[in-house]
């Protein structure tokens, strides 16, 4: 008769397990997130190695959306999501204010995570600041809930177009200036950010912080 998957020796079947649960999209790996869901002692054994030794990749960016009441016509803006969201659509884009608060929490239950950050750099009403502000409120959520937990974090931050905030990098500041509330516990790494606005976050943050190991400099 065939060997079943579990009379396999247990340093094999972790083996396995890390082959098949590790996930990091730019590196080419992602996750069988399935194989949790063959039996309850795989999903118990294997659980872990998703969770402790996987990066999950998330992209945010600002959208405008124009809705027409009457004769009157508005603008408001949000933000796109896609990438590793776990339970959520790989492509979400939300106004709401309460979900926005939700979206940390219900795609960040990972201890890695890298965030990349588009921001608008020209509207063509010259709306390009009034755009980039769902950017904060975000940053805001995702602070609060990298803080709801004690656990080990580490926060990648990537702004993907860097020249969005040349000559603005008090913009910068107010966007991104919740990540000086991000616990001991979290790690945090800022690239393609403005240098004044990266030394503004480490010096508010390590004065916060009883160590001065939280946060990774990276301007390159």
């Amino acid at each position: 008769m065939p060997a079943s998957f579990l009379d396999l020796a247990a340093e094999l079947r972790n083996e396995i397990y890390h082959e098949a649960l590790t996930h990091d999209r730019e590196n080419g790996r992602t996750a069988t997130v399935a194989l949790l869901r063959t039996c309850r002692q795989i999903h118990s054994e294997a659980q872990g190695i998703l969770h402790s030794q996987s990066i999950f990749l998330i992209s945010v960016s600002p959208v405008e959306c124009r809705h027409q009441a009457s004769t009157m016509i508005s603008a408001t803006s949000s933000l796109k999501f896609s990438g590793d969201c776990l339970d959520l659509p790989h492509y979400r884009t939300t106004t709401s204010e309460r979900e926005l608060r939700a979206l940390p929490s219900a795609s960040l239950r990972v201890p890695a995570v890298k965030v990349q950050i588009h921001v608008a750099d020209k509207s063509p009403r010259g709306r390009t600041e009034q755009l980039n502000q769902p950017i904060h409120r975000f940053i805001a959520a995702l602070w609060r809930h990298m803080n709801s937990d004690n656990r080990d974090r580490r926060v990648d931050i990537t702004l993907i177009n860097k020249t969005a905030y040349a000559g603005n990098t008090s913009s910068a500041i107010e966007h991104f200036s919740g990540l000086v509330f991000l616990g001991p516990h979290v790690k945090l790494t800022m690239h393609q950010f403005d240098k004044t606005a990266v030394d503004y976050v480490e010096s508010l943050r390590k004065g916060m912080l009883d160590s001065s190991e939280g946060t990774i400099r990276d301007t390159e």
